[in-house]
């Protein structure tokens, strides 16, 4: 009997806590910070209805902290509760990463902010999984929404300028270093600044019309 290529493969969702101040900052003063927090569920609900359309593959949630929140997202999601560890976003990815992979022959990690990733936009990242080391989905600013890898590869955390617009050109780097094979999906939009809210809704209204 042939093997199913497509392999067993895991979806990681990385979500912090929907506290007052400390989400989505960079939308303030233009939206209050309940508003920004409001936002911001808004985005790990679509993030995680888009999840749980791809099917044949299992979800975890990846918490950044502990909040009452989480219980109810992994009942309505029927997804697993994991928590982040590390002292900083690099780390904490790896260590996903690592607690992942050896039970699965491909794992993606993607985060809330992007709610331009569908289901076949994660459906190709698995595909393509299957014949490279990496996958990863570029984001506008310069950073990625989705990186993908279907073997442990610590090195790629390593030493990135987290938050800034060289994440993916020194992530690349990283992969050439290490003679690893990679392939890039479309650029997709992160949803940080006013402005991004506006592009999004005026996608929501464009899609409402169709």
């Amino acid at each position: 009997i042939m093997a199913n290529s497509s392999g067993r493969g895991r979806l990681m969702v990385f979500a912090k806590a929907p506290i007052l101040g400390q989400v989505k900052t960079r939308l303030q003063p233009l939206f209050s910070q309940q508003q920004s927090v409001e936002l911001h569920q808004q985005l790990v609900h679509g993030c995680l209805q888009v999840a749980a359309m791809v099917g044949n593959y299992s979800t975890d949630l990846w918490v950044g902290s502990e909040h009452d929140w989480w219980a109810s997202l992994s009942e309505q999601y029927h997804v697993d509760l994991l928590l982040q560890r590390g002292n900083d976003l690099g780390e904490r990815m790896s260590q996903a990463f690592e607690q992942t992979l050896p039970g699965v022959d491909k794992a993606l990690l993607i985060g809330t902010d992007c709610p331009f990733i569908t289901e076949g936009y994660l459906l190709e990242a698995f595909a393509q999984l299957d014949n490279c080391d990496v996958v990863i989905g570029p984001a506008e600013d310069g950073g990625y929404v989705l990186i993908g890898l279907s073997a442990n590869q610590p090195a790629l955390f390593q030493g990135i300028s987290w938050g800034t617009d060289q994440v993916l050109a020194e992530t690349i780097n990283l992969i050439d270093q290490h003679r690893l094979s990679y392939v890039l999906l479309p650029v997709l939009r992160d949803i940080d600044r006013p402005e991004d809210v506006v592009y999004w809704r005026s996608q929501q209204a464009l899609l409402a019309a169709e």
